[in-house]
């Protein structure tokens, strides 16, 4: 078979690495390709590729439960496990016999505190490999939740009632938060804070006191990467807000295209050069919002012989607008300087 044809049929399928020779398996080429279609060609290597650190994270990654084939030391290796995790969550469906992956190493790694921790981050149903009485002690669960907030559903009731570990669960992973046992919270200015920036579903389902409430708004969207069409069900009170807008707009530019419908804001000096503080070339509003600029001044023109100007009261702005933001010249500068584009015709 042409080597040519060898790849390919890796490509579609790794695990026919097992029926090259030996000599074709210990080609590092054939082998990466093999593992990276699917790491369970693992099994079909020699013992020293079992060995091979780089060989079994690339195998790992592609798929976790990988780890099986590995040589004993590696199967112990943090970086490994932690690879292995870092994609298990994609691969629990494919559970072999419903083990997990942590079920490879051995029992001293089973029982490391430190290694199990760091795993919660990738899998909260980990901390079932926790002695249970860690799951009623505050100072564990503590540093358990704000790993991965999740952990908390599996606490006993009394720390699910402790204030200071739902903070610190929220600020990890808050979708615990749309559970029933944690209602009582949902009055509570921090933690939904922490909540909503941490979990745009938390943000969807916020209750309408917080909805209305200008400086919690500013700081969420400050903070959190919320999804559009959450940002758009705000009342239009605070969505007309300059402080929501000028903090929201690069989250959501349909709240700057909102802004721009509010004659009272594009008639705000101060609030169009802070737009143009934060409006970079490449947003998707650039050439929408300058071009409407001038066509809301033009429409509020003074006189008839400005027609196609723009008011000279304006020009200042302009001139304020192309110094912080110089990418705006294309737009404004002939608008401020006419003569000088006539000018530099007339040289040519």
């Amino acid at each position: 078979m042409e080597r040519s044809e060898i790849i390919e049929q890796l490509k579609a399928d790794g695990l026919t690495i097992g029926n090259l020779d030996e000599t074709k398996k210990a080609e590092e080429e054939l082998v990466s390709i093999a593992l990276q279609q699917n790491g369970l060609a693992l099994q079909y290597l020699s013992e020293s590729q079992k060995a091979n650190k780089k060989l079994v994270l690339l195998a790992v990654t592609q798929n976790p439960f990988a780890i099986q084939f590995a040589a004993t030391a590696l199967r112990d290796h943090e970086k490994v496990l932690t690879q292995a995790y870092q994609r298990y969550p994609f691969w629990w469906f494919e559970n072999p016999g419903g083990l997990d992956v942590i079920d490879y190493a051995s029992p001293a790694q089973r029982s490391n505190m430190k290694l199990l921790l760091r795993l919660l981050k990738y899998d909260s149903e980990l901390i079932f490999r926790f002695p249970e009485h860690y799951l009623h002690e505050e100072y564990f669960m503590q540093k358990a939740v704000a790993i991965n907030g999740k952990v908390i559903n599996f606490a006993s009731l009394t720390i699910q009632y402790n204030r200071s570990i739902v903070l610190a669960a929220a600020k990890s992973n808050a979708c615990f938060m749309l559970s029933p046992p944690f209602d009582q919270f949902w009055t509570d200015k921090e933690i939904m804070l922490a909540a909503c920036i941490s979990d745009s579903d938390v943000f969807n389902v916020l209750p309408r006191a917080f909805k209305y409430d200008v400086s919690f708004m500013v700081k969420v969207l400050k903070n959190s990467r919320a999804a559009r069409k959450n940002l758009l069900a705000l009342p239009k009170i605070i969505l007309h807000h300059k402080e929501v807008i000028l903090n929201g707009f690069e989250l959501n530019p349909d709240l700057l295209l909102l802004a721009l419908k509010l004659d009272k804001l594009l008639n705000d000096d101060d609030f169009i050069l802070k737009i143009y503080e934060k409006l970079w070339p490449q947003h998707p509003y650039f050439k929408v919002v300058s071009k409407l600029l001038l066509y809301y001044f033009r429409k509020n023109k003074t006189t008839p012989t400005l027609k196609k100007k723009v008011p000279q009261l304006k020009h200042a702005l302009l001139k304020k607008i192309i110094k912080i933001n110089p990418a705006t010249a294309t737009y404004f500068e002939k608008i401020i300087n006419p003569q000088k584009k006539e000018s530099s015709k007339t040289e040519r």
